[in-house]
């Protein structure tokens, strides 16, 4: 297969809609795709990868996606003499170009099957077609060895990136985004880290204390939802990764992993009393393009997980794949200047003539409106009462103001204390 025939399988020039302000949106969890990738040494051509990857995009407004989240072993093993050279890690990469050009986010972390130790190269340079749990070598200073990885997705494609533990690669790295008037930290992670990633870990953490942390790693939980092992040629085992790290900060939320063919979950609890909701999410020994959804409504304190197959066009509806998480604790946004102490203040900086019949509505993060005003001052003031005077209820709530010029600003604010 060519990367001519490759190219034409993903969607191309497809027009974008802007996301809307809503309160539920969607994380979107990619399982290990490795037999996804290897579809091509069987009929000659991609349809579960492209299949899967188009049903993302397509679905991006509708379904709010905001971030997504590939639990690693993207590839089954590297093919440096295949043609086209690497073609698992090229299928790969065309598939999430089509997310970059959608302008979507994403991580991926660093899977077995993603690095040198499985597979692809003998110690003397020859090509090994050797998938399985370790190649030649030696397999411990090989599983740091994501030279391939880095190349087909370097630092640049990650667009809500903002460090890493090491500069020229993104094995250890952190994003954030906002959504549903929450803000969101991402640490995709090598497996079974070393020492120094995890010390990296906790400093980001404890740097983004209003965050909600996802922590998407490849090896964590079992397929009977207990903790796992260590891979046998890495680093820190899963457990030590959860006493070292996530235990101890109250806004970890979600881990997300993959590596063993089966999906599990478990509710654990951190040293503050936090729950930390874990999945596993694999399905590698069907291969039939299953992804995650995570609906998050934060208003309701939930998560929606749905299992689905654009492949096949079916849902898994067992409970193990069809379940709803409730009674979520989210960490609220850091207020804006001003919102603590007095009356938030909106503006129309584009407005130099004034705003003549400005409309200011604030609304809850599911969508109900608690207060709307009509003002003639370019500075909209709200006193944080509802249309009765009533002081609202501290949370995180919504603004819009528009004027008759066309105008419209939108944000978030958290309003921390009750009004008087």
């Amino acid at each position: 297969m060519n990367r001519k025939t490759m190219l034409a399988v993903f969607l191309t020039g497809m027009m974008i809609a802007p996301l809307a302000i809503a309160a539920k949106f969607t994380i979107l969890v990619f399982p290990d795709t490795q037999t996804e990738m290897t579809e091509a040494l069987t009929y000659g051509a991609m349809k579960k990868w492209p299949a899967m990857v188009n049903w993302v995009v397509a679905n991006r407004v509708s379904k709010n996606i905001q971030f997504i989240c590939h639990v690693g072993d993207l590839v089954d093993w590297e093919t440096p003499n295949s043609t086209p050279p690497n073609f698992m890690y090229q299928a790969g990469s065309d598939g999430f170009a089509v997310i970059d050009a959608a302008g979507m986010h994403y991580c991926i972390a660093v899977g077995n099957h993603d690095t040198r130790a499985v597979g692809g190269i003998n110690g003397d340079g020859t090509a090994c077609w050797c998938s399985g749990s370790a190649g030649p070598g030696d397999v411990h200073a090989n599983l740091r060895n994501t030279t391939t990885l880095n190349t087909f997705f370097p630092p640049a494609r990650y667009t809500a990136c903002r460090g890493r533990y090491e500069s020229t690669k993104t094995d250890n790295a952190y994003h954030t985004f906002s959504a549903g008037g929450l803000d969101w930290l991402v640490i995709n992670t090598e497996l079974d880290p070393r020492q120094g990633a995890l010390d990296w870990f906790n400093s980001v953490i404890s740097a983004h204390p209003t965050h909600n942390v996802i922590y998407v790693t490849h090896n964590y939980l079992s397929g009977s939802g207990t903790t796992g092992g260590g891979c046998g040629y890495g680093d820190l085992a899963p457990q030590q990764v959860w006493d070292g790290c996530l235990k101890l900060h109250s806004n970890v939320k979600l881990v997300l992993c993959g590596h063993v063919c089966c999906n599990a979950r478990r509710i654990n609890t951190g040293t503050s009393g936090n729950k930390v909701y874990e999945m596993l999410t694999d399905w590698q020994d069907e291969g039939n393009g299953w992804l995650r959804t995570l609906e998050i409504d934060p208003d309701s304190g939930t998560i929606m997980a749905k299992t689905y197959s654009p492949y096949l066009n079916q849902y898994k509806s067992d409970s193990a794949n069809d379940f709803r998480l409730t009674g979520i604790s989210f960490v609220p946004a850091a207020p804006p200047t001003g919102v603590r102490g007095g009356p938030p203040l909106f503006s129309l900086a584009k407005n130099p003539e004034g705003m003549e019949n400005s409309v200011l509505n604030i609304y809850t993060l599911s969508g109900r409106r608690v207060y709307s005003m009509t003002t003639k001052r370019r500075v909209a003031g709200w006193d944080n009462r509802n249309a009765a005077a009533l002081g609202i209820k501290p949370g995180n709530y919504v603004y819009v103001i528009a004027d008759i010029n066309g105008n419209r600003k939108s944000g978030k604010m958290a309003i921390t204390s009750l009004t008087p």
